[in-house]
């Protein structure tokens, strides 16, 4: 069971923004596939418009042998981090897909990488140059248009000038972005259906994501050997039994291979100097749940000044909102009519011993 928990987190990943938005060098010449030079700020303040400039021409347009640097560069510049490891977008969008604001033709994805996006998309252009985004451009653009990603959708009425067909040429006055806007937000959303967190299609889809996150980690053949390598060392029974100083006990929230949800125990401090210490357990959250059929993850304990009682801390399935409860240490039984709140994300604790 604990290996399951472990799988199932296979689409966690971290974005690591290493490059500083605003970061340019000079900018190249039209002639060199690239617009002129705009600052950051500058296209920030213009309403969010891609730098204005000749509409681009992909110079490496379905070149094989520049896509395949390019895949190299989307892993090395940590890009895969944000959009996903095939690039149909994770944290950040799939650059490619049409859907996204900013649009998915050759030079709106250069204009993206080069000059990067408010709230989130580095520029890269002054670090990489022109000819590494177009083989980074190559690559994207060689990648099948993802058909299954929330993407945020965008009129294209309100695309700014020479950002595809819809738009391409046109200057739109703010008033006429500001009405495109409008419509947009008013109309329906069609990922609504994702706010039922507990629902079967949800769920479904949910499921479908990690099966396709996971197929990738496992492709990597150094997959396997970290999986058993992590694994070994969280079911290690060697492991230091940190602990919580209480009065005259530590305790100690355990899990193991034998015990994958865990076991509360406590222990004098006198025994817990030794190297076995003699442990106490105050309750068996892997017995609990099977007996009440509940998939309970740990989420902590208060007690009272006296160590007679304690509240303790139980979530579903390891989400924020916890269930409360009150547990007798002296019986290791739950308190008839004792203290409890329902699921919750509630913050509570003893007055005193009563």
């Amino acid at each position: 069971m604990r290996a399951a928990m472990l799988r199932s987190l296979p689409g966690l990943s971290m974005c690591l923004a290493l490059i500083a938005c605003g970061q340019h060098g000079a900018a190249p010449s039209e002639q060199s596939g690239a617009p002129p030079a705009i600052a950051y700020e500058a296209h920030l303040a213009a309403g969010v418009r891609v730098p204005a400039g000749a509409t681009l021409r992909n110079p490496h347009e379905g070149d094989a042998a520049v896509a395949k640097n390019g895949a190299s560069l989307f892993t090395a510049m940590n890009c895969d981090g944000c959009h996903g490891t095939d690039g149909s977008g994770w944290v950040g969008p799939s650059l490619a897909d049409r859907r996204w604001r900013y649009g998915g033709a050759d030079g709106e994805i250069f204009s993206s990488i080069y000059y990067g996006r408010p709230k989130g998309m580095p520029a890269f252009g002054g670090t990489l140059g022109t000819e590494a985004v177009w083989s980074l451009v190559t690559y994207i653009r060689s990648l099948p248009l993802p058909d299954d990603v929330p993407t945020e959708s965008w009129v294209g009425e309100a695309r700014a000038p020479g950002t595809g067909a819809s738009g391409e040429g046109k200057v739109n006055s703010g008033q006429e972005q500001r009405q495109a806007h409008r419509e947009h937000s008013a109309s329906p959303d069609p990922y609504l259906w994702l706010e039922d967190v507990h629902g079967a299609k949800p769920l479904e889809w949910v499921k479908a994501q990690n099966a396709r996150s996971a197929g990738i980690l496992k492709a990597d053949p150094s997959y396997h050997k970290d999986y058993e390598a992590i694994l070994k060392v969280m079911d290690a029974t060697d492991r230091i039994p940190y602990g919580d100083l209480e009065h005259q006990y530590v305790f100690n929230f355990w899990q193991d291979a034998e015990h994958p949800k865990g076991i509360w125990r406590r222990t004098t401090i006198a025994d817990y100097a030794d190297s076995a210490p003699s442990w106490d357990i105050l309750l068996d959250l892997d017995q609990l749940a099977k007996d009440e059929h509940e998939n309970w993850v740990w989420k902590g304990a208060e007690c009272t000044p006296a160590l007679k009682r304690c509240l303790l801390h139980l979530s579903r399935g390891g989400g924020d909102a916890v269930v409360v409860r009150e547990l007798d240490l002296a019986a290791r039984a739950f308190v008839k009519d004792g203290f409890q709140l329902a699921e919750a994300k509630s913050a509570v604790t003893y007055l005193d011993e009563d």
